[in-house]
């Protein structure tokens, strides 16, 4: 039986983008961490090896506090991605 909405939407987006309602399913129907980082993609400003991986970064994966660029600036393995101004 298919979900309600489509898992299709966000697969291969950064984890960071995942909207809330993603989440929620993703615990509901008790997916692992193995079928998210299958289906998803570590951000481009983490540069935690297998960041999404069981033991990788647990501030990236752990709902609902999945970080963003701002929250993870201070992370000793933030890559500034980012083009300056200019």
């Amino acid at each position: 039986m298919s979900a309600p909405w489509e898992w299709r939407t966000y697969c291969r987006a950064p984890i960071n983008t995942i909207p809330r309602k993603v989440w929620e399913r993703v615990i509901v129907d008790r997916k692992t961490l193995g079928w998210m980082e299958e289906r998803y993609k570590q951000p481009d400003f983490c540069g935690y090896p297998e960041a999404l991986a069981a033991l990788g970064c647990w501030s990236l994966t752990s709902w609902p506090w999945t970080r963003t660029r701002k929250r993870c600036s201070k992370c000793d393995e933030f890559v500034n991605t980012k083009k300056p101004n200019g």
